[in-house]
């Protein structure tokens, strides 16, 4: 997550909020919760089922979701140790922002991780960890919000100039918290793994 929650994160949310164009297309997400990180790898549950959550008929058992949320908390648990080894904060280096056109696409910066090979070797691990259930990031990025209308070119132009002036306030770097492993439902409710009962 972003280690500096008032800082980059709460000037980006209050910008998108009053720039009539941006605000007229996107929902800003919440500065105060931790949606504000750059993730380095993806767990999706919500995908077709992976074969070893499967009974060996190929059939989903009774008892499928009791079982996937427990080993999916046991190999949760497993990265969290894998993370909690990474030495030092690891920071966000701006590039770009990117920027979706149709509803439910977002609206992201972005950019590189520092201390690239720990984070090479955090990907590797994780990957050992999760199988076939998750993917390392293929660009690192910090959303800042979603779409909910589409964006004409007229449109387009106009927030392209609203975001020039967003990208001269945030940070060439941006310090991250030290890795951990966390949940959503929603990008509105992002919780760490620690803050989740049992």
């Amino acid at each position: 997550m972003v280690s500096d929650r008032k800082g980059a994160p709460t000037r980006c949310e209050e910008y998108l909020q009053k720039a009539p164009t941006l605000r007229a297309h996107m929902a800003p997400l919440p500065a105060s919760s931790y949606t504000y990180h750059a993730t380095i790898y993806n767990i999706f549950t919500q995908r077709k089922v992976p074969s070893r959550y499967t009974s060996k008929s190929g059939l989903v058992p009774s008892s499928h979701w009791t079982s996937t949320h427990n080993m999916l908390q046991q190999d949760m648990k497993l990265a969290e140790n894998v993370c909690g080894k990474v030495k030092g904060n690891i920071k966000f280096l701006k590039k770009q922002f990117k920027i979706g056109h149709h509803p439910g696409s977002g609206i992201s910066i972005r950019g590189t991780l520092s201390m690239s090979e720990e984070v090479s070797v955090i990907e590797g691990k994780l990957r050992e960890v999760f199988v076939d259930v998750g993917n390392p990031i293929e660009v690192h990025h910090i959303a800042l919000g979603y779409i909910f209308k589409e964006i004409g070119d007229d449109d387009l132009k106009r927030i392209n100039e609203e975001l020039q002036k967003l990208w001269d306030q945030v940070p060439d770097e941006i310090l991250l918290d030290i890795p951990h492993v966390c949940y959503f439902e929603t990008m509105k409710e992002f919780l760490p793994l620690k803050d989740i009962p049992n």
